[in-house]
């Protein structure tokens, strides 16, 4: 993807956190791993992962686009067996409790090839793989294309999405689209 993976390091023992805010990509892209370890992939960000603990902060990504190349996949795994596969269209990971999560109006294009029968965890999304974090809005995002993967957490908008209880705004995903042919 755009940036392999974005991890915050605070150092300083301040209340600094991560906030991104991500406005207007647009990517052309054919990813393909042979791992049998770990494969977390995004069409813009592989791996979003800040400090725990920190005071609330967020994520968002609006009106982004990422497609695959002409005659390839969006996302491919060609090993049959793999520890952890964490793919989406826009993330493939988001892993901070105390993070707000907002994607919005974002397009995804492109099919999922996930080749493992086998996989110790395994999470797949159009749009995001895998989010634990305080909050989640998602919505008005497209995901077009074939999500093929035989096995796991796999859903055509989010593959699995966890919030914490302390947050008031929960889960709010509405307004979102998969168009496949065979998935």
């Amino acid at each position: 993807g755009l940036v392999a993976a974005l991890i915050e390091k605070n150092t300083n023992g301040g209340d600094n956190g991560l906030y991104l805010n991500s406005l207007g990509n647009e990517l052309t892209l054919a990813m393909k791993a042979a791992s049998t370890q770990a494969v977390r992939a995004g069409g813009l960000y592989g791996i979003l992962r800040t400090k725990p603990g920190q005071d609330p902060y967020g994520v968002v990504i609006t009106t982004s686009k990422v497609k695959a190349v002409d005659g390839k996949n969006l996302i491919e795994t060609t090993a049959s067996t793999v520890e952890e596969i964490r793919a989406g269209g826009i993330v493939g990971v988001v892993d901070n409790s105390t993070v707000s999560l907002n994607i919005s109006q974002s397009h995804v294009q492109g099919d999922f090839e996930i080749a493992a029968t086998k996989a110790t965890d395994m999470t797949v999304g159009g749009v995001v793989g895998y989010a634990v974090v305080s909050d989640a809005n998602i919505y008005g995002n497209v995901s077009e294309g074939n999500i093929r993967a035989s096995t796991g957490d796999n859903g055509y908008v989010v593959g699995t999405l966890q919030t914490q209880a302390q947050s008031q705004l929960g889960m709010n995903l509405y307004a979102n689209y998969h168009y496949g042919e065979s998935d």
